[in-house]
């Protein structure tokens, strides 16, 4: 089941929960739902930023293998160019 999905439930719950009278059941059951959006909330947001700095570290991964590949190639390139220059000269 999916983040939303929960917060969908639990704000129905919650909705009709507002519409009867209050004791003291009800304001812990309030609060143990406002707990758990709580626990949702950070888990959902540390989940996300894992995902990001992922990403960001893969993309950092491939810049830096692509930078030492283009490095290389122009290594490559002034080898060959002396090399003919070599020769012609």
């Amino acid at each position: 089941m999916e983040f939303h999905c929960i917060f969908h439930i639990l704000l129905v719950i919650f909705c009709m929960l507002c519409m009867l009278p209050f004791n003291f059941v009800y304001y812990v059951f309030l609060l143990l739902c406002l707990c758990i959006l709580i626990v949702i909330y950070v888990l959902f947001c540390a989940f996300c930023f894992i995902v990001l700095f992922c990403v960001l570290f893969v993309c950092k991964c491939v810049l830096y293998c692509c930078c030492r590949v283009s490095t290389q190639l122009q290594l490559t390139n002034i080898y060959h160019i002396n090399s003919i220059l070599a020769v012609i000269l």
